[in-house]
């Protein structure tokens, strides 16, 4: 389970079509995570 708050980024190019899974890569993580569209809270890209 990744913590409430984890930052990441979404892998654009996930190869799958279903819009309810979103692949995110936490940095320095050895691995991508799968997680529900629901469960990601998205912010500005502005930083």
């Amino acid at each position: 389970m990744l913590p409430d708050g984890t930052l990441a980024c979404i892998v654009t190019d996930d190869g799958v079509a279903d819009p309810a899974a979103i692949l995110i890569q936490v940095p320095n993580e050895p691995v991508n995570y799968w997680v529900r569209s629901w469960n990601v809270e998205f912010l500005s890209a502005a930083y």
